[in-house]
């Protein structure tokens, strides 16, 4: 691996982020009258796509410090979003899923986040959309091989 290819693997966690950024800029949401900090958004999101995650799963996901993760969990718990359940064969395990309130307001939240990204994403040249698809699907697809 060469130079370049090092340097644009290290540049991509920012490019990314910065694309996030980008096609979030603007955007308000019904979970804006929850008082929900981006961190609370980001767990729930998460939660949503895995219908149930560990505390350990969601700490590698969201890098947060295990105490950070609780008092995120535990507000969440308190505004009613989520709920924790523990495993039957190992007590250790603390499974952190949405609650039914919770599954509603998230999946209303991702429709406007689709909505709102389709609607920035429209305003690219039809070429330029189609490059950013095909990009993202190879990144998915590269992404996959690497958890082999």
């Amino acid at each position: 691996m060469g130079d370049e290819e090092i340097e644009l693997i290290t540049r991509f966690p920012r490019v990314a982020h910065k694309i996030g950024r980008k096609l979030m800029s603007g955007f308000s949401c019904s979970h804006d009258r929850f008082n929900l900090s981006p961190t609370q958004r980001h767990v729930l999101f998460l939660i949503h796509e895995g219908k149930q995650l560990t505390m350990t799963e969601l700490h590698g996901c969201t890098g947060l410090e295990k105490g950070s993760l609780t008092f995120v969990v535990d507000q969440l718990i308190e505004k009613g979003f989520v709920q924790r359940t523990g495993d039957e064969k190992d007590r250790r395990k603390v499974y952190v899923s949405l609650t039914d309130f919770g599954q509603k307001e998230t999946a209303i939240h991702s429709d406007e986040v689709s909505r709102f990204i389709q609607s920035k994403l429209d305003r690219l040249p039809p070429d330029d959309r189609a490059h950013f698809f095909r990009a993202i699907e190879k990144l998915v697809e590269i992404s996959e091989k690497l958890e082999i």
